[in-house]
């Protein structure tokens, strides 16, 4: 089953009737329909990858990630703290200087360490995680850990595709990156207009809990049992959709967007019709219709993570 087009106005953070950016039945049918090319769209291709998924930092849950060996993307603070001067260092038992430390007044300058304890500087004082040390005209300076993040600011499977089109430079969004929609600092250009179908299969178990979690701009839909379970269409910055089967059957979809702490979560209860013990799909569908960033994050946990073995009888 794939997405079809009921109108080309929705609910957006609560607001009905808003206007989804697409024009036209047959416009949205291009995204989804391998035989677009016969329709005008001569970009149209089918790519078959992977979307590798990581367990989580708790350990309880699967997750794609930014880095190629499951790194998760960081966001680092956009200001640098004074960390003292170079050649005013601390210095070890060997005596060679520590960067980001300052040693103002040593009692004692026949050993190597300073004298009392270094100078009590950002660099010592901060909660956040100190990521690295930098020289910035003649004094060090720090750049802290302001949070680690599970999902991808730049989801671009389609850049094997060439002719790239369209080429351009994509944008880290707030959800991500403090700084607000900064450019890519790698400056590569990016292949935007794609859609991206995921499927997995999974066993029911009644006694389990099941949670999926999404983040995604732009169109994003969640089918589980070829049902609709989480519907985030239209154009958009990162959007957040979770959906909770419950042991007893009962299934909600919450949606929440990520860049405004006014917004309010639009929830609503879900009928999947699963049996325990049977086999169902889950399928997610998503589509980058702007040229400024691609962001994608998939998560589950409760779901049986068993690889599938096909025999032939």
């Amino acid at each position: 089953m794939k997405p079809v087009l009921a109108s080309t106005t929705g609910t957006y953070n609560g607001k009905t009737g808003q206007a989804s950016g697409i024009a036209s039945t047959a416009s949205f049918a291009q995204w989804y329909d391998d035989a677009a090319p016969t329709a005008g769209n001569s970009y149209n291709k089918t790519l078959a990858t992977e979307l590798t998924l990581y367990k989580d930092t708790a350990g309880t849950a699967y997750v794609n990630r930014w880095g190629a060996n499951g790194e998760q993307w960081i966001e680092e603070s956009s200001y640098g703290s004074w960390c003292g001067d170079v050649g005013k260092e601390d210095k070890d038992a060997n005596g060679n200087p520590i960067p980001c430390t300052s040693c103002l007044f040593d009692t004692d300058t026949s050993t190597p360490q300073c004298d009392p304890a270094p100078d009590t500087t950002p660099c010592t004082t901060s909660t956040a995680p100190l990521l690295r040390c930098e020289v910035v005209s003649g004094s060090y300076e720090g750049i802290f850990l302001e949070g680690a993040f599970d999902g991808t600011p730049l989801f671009f499977p389609a850049d094997s595709l060439t002719p790239a089109s369209p080429s351009v430079v994509a944008q880290i969004p707030g959800y991500y990156d403090a700084q607000s929609w900064a450019s890519d600092p790698s400056g590569v250009k990016r292949n935007f207009s794609f859609t991206t179908e995921v499927r997995f299969w999974f066993k029911y178990d009644a006694s389990q809990a099941l949670t999926l979690h999404f983040v995604g701009d732009d169109d994003a839909w969640v089918f589980v049992n070829k049902k609709l379970a989480v519907d985030i269409g239209g154009i958009h910055v990162p959007v957040k959709g979770d959906l909770t089967v419950n042991t007893d059957g009962t299934a909600k979809a919450v949606v929440t967007t990520t860049e405004t702490s006014t917004s309010t979560p639009v929830s609503t209860n879900v009928t999947l019709g699963l049996e325990d013990g049977m086999l169902y799909e889950v399928a997610v569908f998503q589509a980058e219709r702007q040229t400024t960033g691609s962001s994608y994050m998939l998560s589950f946990s409760g779901f049986n993570s068993a690889p599938s073995v096909c025999t032939h009888k």
